[in-house]
C-alpha cells in the first residue's frame, strides 16, 4: 500500500506515512500554571493550588504584542513558557485546550497562540503576494517555493472560540457574567519540531 501523507515536520524535510497524526504520536497532557510576574509554566500534572488569573482584553491587540517578550507581563494576556526542553520535541495532529474561565460581559473571545521561543529556521510566511484584489478579497497568494528564514520565535499553531458558542458551534448562548464556564476549543492541526534548547 503507497503511502497516504506527506508531512513536512521542518523546513524541506518531507516523510511520508500511512496515516496522520503520524504513527506513534500520544495525546499528552499539559497543564498551565500560573506566576507570580510575568510568565506561569507548563507542567505534565496539576498543580496543587487553585489560582485564578485574569487579563483586560485589547481589541487592538495584534498576534505579535500577544506573543513577544512572553516573560514579561502584559495586562492584556497571559503567558505560559516550558522550561527549555532538553531535547526535540515534535506535536503531530490537533491540540486542544480546556479552560475553566469567566468573563465580565455576556459574550468573550477565547483564544490560545501555541509558539516556540529560541532559534530555529521556518518557511518566512511574510513577504510579497500576487492575485488581483476586488471588494471581497484582498487577492494576496503567497508565493508557493521556499523562502527560508532564522527566526527566533514561531508562531506553530492557534486557534479561537466564542463563548457563545461554549456548547455548540451553531447554537449561540449568551454567557453568565463572572460565572464560570468549562471552555474547550481546537487549535488549528499543525506538524512541527521543537528543537532542543528552545521553549514552547
Amino acid at each position: 500500500r503507497e503511502p497516504a501523507v506527506d508531512v513536512e515536520a521542518k523546513v524541506g524535510q518531507w516523510e511520508q506515512y500511512d496515516q496522520w497524526p503520524i504513527p506513534g504520536s500520544t495525546n499528552v497532557n499539559v497543564w498551565l500554571r500560573a506566576g507570580a510576574e510575568g510568565a506561569g509554566s507548563l507542567a505534565l500534572s496539576p498543580g496543587d493550588d487553585d489560582r485564578t488569573e485574569s487579563f483586560v482584553d485589547d481589541p487592538n491587540q495584534f498576534e505579535t504584542a500577544m506573543i513577544n517578550n512572553p516573560d514579561q507581563a502584559n495586562p492584556s494576556r497571559l503567558a505560559y513558557l516550558s522550561a527549555p526542553l532538553s531535547e526535540d520535541l515534535r506535536i503531530s495532529g490537533t491540540a486542544r485546550v480546556s479552560l475553566t474561565a469567566s468573563s465580565s460581559l455576556d459574550e468573550a473571545y477565547f483564544g490560545a497562540i501555541l509558539v516556540e521561543y529560541g532559534p530555529s529556521t521556518q518557511n518566512d510566511r511574510a513577504g510579497e503576494c500576487y492575485g488581483e484584489a476586488n471588494q471581497n478579497d484582498d487577492g494576496c497568494y503567497r508565493p508557493v517555493e521556499y523562502r527560508p528564514v532564522n527566526v527566533t520565535q514561531w508562531r506553530v499553531t492557534k486557534g479561537i472560540i466564542d463563548g457563545r458558542n461554549r456548547d455548540s458551534i451553531t447554537t449561540a448562548e449568551p454567557m453568565v457574567p463572572g460565572e464560570m464556564e468549562q471552555i474547550s476549543f481546537p487549535l488549528l492541526p499543525s506538524e512541527h519540531v521543537f528543537l532542543e534548547g528552545n521553549r514552547i
